[in-house]
């Protein structure tokens, strides 16, 4: 068990450390500049974006399943029977942005934009703040 978990924590890290896709600024992985790609007409563009958040849905699960190999309180907890895809994950991250409050999320990275959303939407038995 602990090969696994050293192993997925590098899984990760590579996902999380991977340059910009199509820029070598540091703001190509902006919450905004994301989801613009995201949604974007070209579909090599799309495709790329699609992959990254992809990536970060399945980081956070990797994550909440070693947090509960290690009797650890996960980061967010969904309701049993809901299954988080990219497209579900984008979705919730334009409607938030559309509410003043949270509007600055859109300079954040993409990651941190998503980790507070789930964290605030589907919170576990400990609070947030």
């Amino acid at each position: 068990m602990e090969q696994l978990k050293k192993v997925i924590g590098l899984l990760i890290l590579m996902i999380m450390s991977t340059p910009a896709l199509s820029d070598a600024s540091s703001d190509a992985f902006k919450t905004s500049d994301v989801i613009e790609r995201y949604n974007s007409d070209d579909e090599d563009i799309r495709g790329l974006y699609a992959a990254h958040v992809i990536g970060i849905v399945a980081s956070f699960h990797a994550a909440n399943t070693i947090l509960v190999a290690d009797d650890r309180s996960n980061i967010y907890c969904l309701p049993p029977l809901l299954q988080l895809s990219a497209n579900d994950l984008v979705e919730m991250i334009q409607i938030t942005l559309s509410i003043p409050k949270y509007k600055e999320w859109a300079e954040k990275p993409f990651a941190t934009a998503a980790i507070l959303l789930l964290r605030n939407a589907y919170p576990c038995d400990h609070s947030f703040n």
